[in-house]
């Protein structure tokens, strides 16, 4: 099952601070969201720096990872390029009840990081491979947003632009979707597909 979670207010641990600490850091200040976020690592990336540098939010430890880091925390991600240190933080956030993300194991991440396509305001596509190909994740994030995002966005503005649909209203908006010249678009991509599309939005 995938869900979104909001990590508004939310205390964050991350231990490591190579290039995975640093798109996972990205990742959530890009959200901006108000969450405090802690950095373990002996050695970190300038860029990491800087980012700590510019947000009250974010403190660095410039040592090595301890058992007692991930008290009071809320999420942990274990983003080191030892796999055993990876491990055992995982292992410590698990008995603590704690949300963990082991950037080197799936199989001790309790969650994982989506490929994340924001689209307008009321659209956000999330894509998901359970951690095991992220970078199959990224490409077809790639291909939606230079492929599909123009025709989701001009459907959406076109037939969907009030927030709920009368069930009086959904046959001949069907039908107004199946006319649609911005779904013909598809057929150029794939013609095939696009008749599915048209069938089953019929059904």
């Amino acid at each position: 099952m995938n869900i979104n979670f909001d990590f508004t207010n939310k205390k964050i641990l991350i231990v490591g601070a190579g290039k995975v600490a640093l798109r996972r850091l990205r990742k959530i200040v890009n959200q901006k969201i108000e969450c405090k976020v802690k950095i373990i690592s002996p050695v970190t990336l300038p860029k990491i720096d800087l980012i700590a540098a510019n947000n009250k939010n974010i403190s660095v430890f410039k040592r090595k990872y301890k058992k007692n880091d991930i008290k009071n925390q809320n999420i942990v991600l274990a983003c080191t390029n030892e796999l055993e240190i990876n491990k055992k933080i995982s292992h410590d956030a698990i008995k603590s009840n704690l949300l963990v993300n082991n950037a080197s194991d799936k199989e001790l991440s309790n969650f994982f990081f989506t490929s994340n396509i924001k689209l307008d305001k009321n659209i956000n596509i999330n894509i998901n491979t359970n951690g095991s190909n992220p970078l199959l994740s990224k490409v077809i994030r790639l291909i939606i947003e230079e492929s599909l995002k123009n025709v989701i966005c001009d459907l959406n503005k076109k037939f969907f632009s009030n927030n709920r649909i009368a069930s009086s209203e959904v046959k001949d908006l069907k039908h107004q979707l199946s006319k649609s010249d911005i779904l013909k678009k598809i057929s150029k991509i794939d013609d095939k597909a696009y008749k599915k599309i048209i069938r089953q939005i019929k059904e």
